[in-house]
């Protein structure tokens, strides 16, 4: 929904501002999520979030001024240095309880609390992204009914299940899954596909092997299947100081069960019976299903409101004005990621090219869209100066289809991967910085939906990942889900690689996207390679 851009004050402090996407202000949802963003960041206690400094919900644009948070989230330390271990984990976690306390304390239920949302700032910890958080007193939805925002390893159960109401409860589960992974460097519940982490955090105990002690004890009660035998965020805080839970009871003392009766949202839910016994568990699973092919990137769109987009590529160093130099060379090609595989749930691969000669990809120049594809030894180029060019590939007419692939971009470049694609339509994810945005191309539809991505798309090589199987779509980074969607607009095509501009490109420089060690998963016939001919995207 919105772009955050680092800036400087005229105090000589940098400041990170947000404002909406210009292409979203005719839409008045955006105006009303954006309007409650600024409320909710207002309401929160600063010392556990960033200072909202200045906002203006109606001006045009809408803009929304903070503290520039300048350190790295969770997930980016850990990808650097491991798992946390002794007083750094207790210190995460008394960090992050505290920041909870003071969230819900103001009557907001975060929603989406992930490592991506946990930053490690000159040794405090800032908990951020209320784009999707909810007010607990409102009876206002802004999302639609029986529609589940947030990651899926850090879904409590309940709302997996479609529960009717919304609690702190489940901020608490969402705290011991990111403790459990800090500790461990996986999720508890952690499965191939978000499907099957669904199933598993609502029908199996968590994996807390390498968790010890008494934070193992306070980890596996906040992640108990019933919210309300998980501690309050107040109790949990004093579990940690204290180093123990045996003070709390499975029965839940009549002042936090008000707590919590005062602290609940009808989502809208159309739940009104549950069935017992095995066909209850049954049921459950399969809404939880449901619930998970339809999981709103939308409502991950603003994980990155507090982190500007061009410092959390490289955290740990001071942030640099953005320049449009093209990208740097490409090092060695990556390792495809060892899972991808399985990821592509079983499709055969057909292709797996380097992209750095022609083969089933070709060269192309189009002058009048001052566009071209080149293949050299940093791979798949497409370079445009107009809003977007696709360079085609292989014309296999796949149905179920999985495509993963290196990726850069020049600074202001929006790169793209079309997958059942023909002439007039076909699907298309634009990555953007710190955004990936799903749609379908060259047709209107409903399902348009962004993504926050766990590292921007810039001059280093990041491996996107997408399986469509039927109608149900995954989205991956590095092997990691990001999101999941489902679409039946579009029943076959052939996959592309190029650029797609928000707006409309300046002629000097040009946009380029770049690509490299590219792999088509799916089933097809004849294979033939693009023409040079033939007429690309526009």
């Amino acid at each position: 929904m919105g772009s955050v851009y680092l800036a400087e004050a005229p105090d000589g402090r940098q400041v990170a501002v947000k404002v909406i996407r210009s292409e979203l202000l005719e839409r008045e949802e955006f105006r009303a999520r954006f309007r409650s963003e600024v409320t909710r960041a207002q309401t929160v206690p600063p010392f556990c979030t960033a200072e909202v400094i200045e906002a203006d919900p109606d001006h045009d644009p809408p803009y929304l001024v903070i503290e520039y948070v300048d350190g790295p989230n969770l997930a980016q330390a850990m990808r650097e240095s491991g798992p946390l271990k002794g007083a750094a984990l207790h210190s995460l976690a008394v960090g992050v309880a505290t920041a909870l306390t003071a969230i819900h304390g103001a009557g907001v239920v975060h929603r989406d609390l992930k490592p991506g949302n946990v930053l490690l700032s000159r040794g405090s910890v800032k908990v951020i992204d209320f784009g999707i958080a909810r007010e607990v007193d409102t009876s206002t939805a802004l999302t639609s009914h029986n529609q589940v925002m947030g990651t899926v390893p850090y879904i409590s159960p309940e709302r997996l299940a479609g529960s009717s109401g919304l609690t702190a409860a489940a901020d608490i589960f969402a705290w011991g899954a990111v403790i459990a992974f800090a500790a461990t460097g996986r999720t508890p519940f952690g499965g191939d596909t978000p499907a099957t982490t669904a199933i598993r955090i609502m029908t199996e105990p968590p994996n807390l092997d390498g968790l010890t002690g008494p934070l193992r004890d306070i980890v596996e009660r906040t992640l108990a299947k019933d919210p309300e035998e998980r501690p309050t965020a107040r109790e949990l805080l004093d579990f940690l100081l204290t180093g123990s839970v045996a003070a709390r009871t499975v029965a839940v003392p009549k002042d936090v069960a008000a707590v919590r009766a005062a602290t609940t949202v009808d989502l809208g839910s159309t739940v009104e019976k549950r069935p017992a016994g095995r066909g209850r568990r049954i049921a459950l699973i399969a809404t939880a299903l449901v619930l998970v092919a339809g999981i709103a990137g939308a409502g991950a769109y603003a994980s990155g409101l507090f982190t500007p987009g061009g410092a959390s590529a490289d955290p740990i160093t001071t942030p640099t004005a953005q320049t449009t130099a093209s990208p740097s060379p490409l090092p060695s090609p990556s390792t495809a990621f060892s899972g991808e595989q399985q990821l592509a749930a079983g499709l055969p691969l057909l292709h797996n090219e380097t992209l750095t000669k022609i083969g089933l990809w070709i060269e192309r120049e189009d002058k009048p869209k001052k566009a071209t594809c080149k293949l050299s030894a940093d791979g798949l180029t497409a370079t445009v100066a107009a809003v977007l060019y696709a360079c085609p590939g292989p014309k296999d007419s796949l149905g179920d289809t999985a495509v993963f692939v290196d990726v850069r971009a020049s600074p202001g470049t929006c790169a793209a991967i079309w997958w059942r694609k023909s002439n007039t339509v076909g699907y298309v994810l634009q990555l953007c910085d710190l955004i990936a945005q799903f749609g379908v191309h060259r047709k209107a539809s409903t399902d348009n939906y962004s993504m926050t991505l766990n590292a921007p798309v810039n001059d280093k090589p990041t491996r996107i990942g997408v399986v469509m199987i039927g109608s149900q779509i995954t989205f991956y980074q590095d092997g990691v889900s990001i999101g999941a969607w489902t679409n039946v607009e579009v029943a076959k095509g052939w996959v592309s690689l190029g650029t797609f501009q928000k707006d409309e490109g300046s002629n000097d420089p040009a946009h380029q996207a770049h690509f490299t060690n590219v792999r088509i998963y799916g089933t097809s016939g004849s294979t033939q390679p693009a023409s040079p001919s033939a007429s690309p995207s526009s």
